[in-house]
């Protein structure tokens, strides 16, 4: 079916925030947002397509390859509700993705990525074009995929490491801030951090 009701509506939500300038790959981090609760984690997806995009079965965690069990996370807390960090694993529904793919010509993917607690897109904020640029989540569609809700996923041969690049600004999705540090913001900017994807 070519809109599944899992993509349903949703307003945009475009917070006037941007972050520092994304750096170094494999940037972590370690400063704690006030915690909040996650509602409880929705259900599994059902392997169904999205206009060209094939949704798999199942839910995610995107996982960065350093020291420290810490994925790409939603951020709960008053300041920075609804935009992405990196944050310690703790198997909650707003660190949990679904996982949506087309594959290209050149053998690389474009993927969506919905989080699971809300079913909101991961997304440039704004439609931004600038090194800096917050990463957060905004309402899917559902009857098309907007650009800057599309990242193309390159693959690190040999590996199961991946790095993300905005479809629409060709700029990488990197933690800011310094290397190690739980809670900070993901940006795009000019060097990618690497993730893995692991089913949860």
């Amino acid at each position: 079916m070519s809109a599944p009701h899992r993509f349903r509506h949703g307003l945009r939500r475009r917070p006037a925030v941007f972050g520092t300038a994304a750096a170094a790959v494999a940037l972590l981090f370690t400063a704690v947002p006030t915690a909040v609760a996650a509602p409880a984690p929705a259900p599994a997806a059902l392997t169904t397509t999205w206009g060209d995009f094939t949704c798999d079965g199942g839910l995610y965690r995107i996982k960065a390859p350093t020291p420290g069990d810490l994925a790409l996370t939603v951020a709960l807390s008053p300041g920075n509700h609804g935009s992405v960090i990196q944050y310690v694993w703790t198997g909650e529904s707003n660190q949990k993705w679904i996982y949506c793919h087309r594959p290209e010509s050149d053998g690389t993917e474009t993927v969506v990525l919905q989080d699971s607690w809300r079913r909101w897109c991961l997304a440039v904020d704004r439609d931004s074009m600038s090194s800096g640029a917050w990463i957060l989540t905004t309402g899917c569609f559902s009857d098309h995929v907007p650009t800057e809700q599309q990242f193309v996923k390159t693959k690190v041969p040999g590996t199961d490491l991946f790095a993300l690049q905005g479809q629409h600004s060709r700029k990488w999705v990197a933690a800011s801030g310094t290397f190690g540090q739980n809670g900070n913001q993901i940006t795009q900017g000019d060097q990618p951090d690497l993730y893995t994807l692991q089913a949860v």
